[in-house]
């Protein structure tokens, strides 16, 4: 009996190790999984980050946009502009200008983003863009954004003014709880015309105050309102 155990016990030691070789045999075959190699995988985004600026630039100004932007800038200034190619940078493209006055030209460039239409200061000998702000002919009074936003009110007339892109803004006039005008300016700086077919105003816009001056008829809302 003892005998008999004992080879019982030796079969199972048997197929324990056969079992045992033939799973690293499986192993030694197979190897560990293997990860995506890194290199497919930065090849995966760098190919997603080009589609995504490819699909960017379709909606890319065209020269004559930047053109009329630069025309904007220059207005009033005595200087005339020509365009200089594209200046390419890693996420960025520029539309170059050179401004001249006849036979005189600027050491400094203008360069409009292709895609925001952002104007910005380029230095011809440093190959560099920097803020519009930097530009020789800036006047900060007529090239400063003033944001056309908030509600103003006098005694129980309020104006509010709602920015709908970076040239207008929807101006709203009430008063008490009933709204007496609603229509679109363009402000220009600090000031803006509002011209109906009843009346002109003219707006000023300062710090805190709106001031609104009946040009022409009577718009019923003149006088001079404190932002709320």
């Amino acid at each position: 009996m003892k005998k008999r155990n004992l080879m019982i016990i030796a079969c199972l030691c048997i197929g324990l190790f056969g079992a045992c070789a033939v799973q690293e045999n499986q192993d030694t075959l197979t190897g560990p999984e293997q990860e995506p190699a890194a290199e497919e995988t930065v090849s995966a985004e760098e190919e997603l980050m080009e589609q995504n600026t490819e699909n960017i630039r379709d909606f890319a100004l065209k020269q004559s946009d930047a053109d009329q932007l630069i025309s904007e800038k220059l207005d009033g200034t005595g200087y005339t502009f020509e365009a200089d190619g594209i200046k390419e940078e890693e996420e960025n493209h520029y539309y170059l200008y050179r401004i001249c006055k006849g036979e005189e030209e600027l050491k400094q460039g203008l360069a409009v983003d292709d895609i925001s239409g952002e104007v910005f200061t380029y230095d011809y000998e440093a190959d560099s863009v920097s803020g519009y702000e930097d530009f020789e002919l800036y006047d900060a009074k007529k090239d400063e954004l003033v944001l056309w936003d908030g509600s103003y009110s006098m005694d129980d007339v309020s104006i509010s003014l709602l920015p709908a892109d970076g040239a207008s803004s929807e101006i709203h006039v009430s008063k008490g709880e009933k709204e007496i005008f609603t229509g679109m300016i363009y402000p220009d700086g600090d000031m803006a015309v509002l011209e109906e077919e009843n009346f002109t105003v003219e707006l000023t816009l300062d710090a805190d105050e709106l001031t609104v001056e009946d040009k022409k008829g009577k718009s019923g809302f003149s006088g001079n309102y404190v932002l709320e």
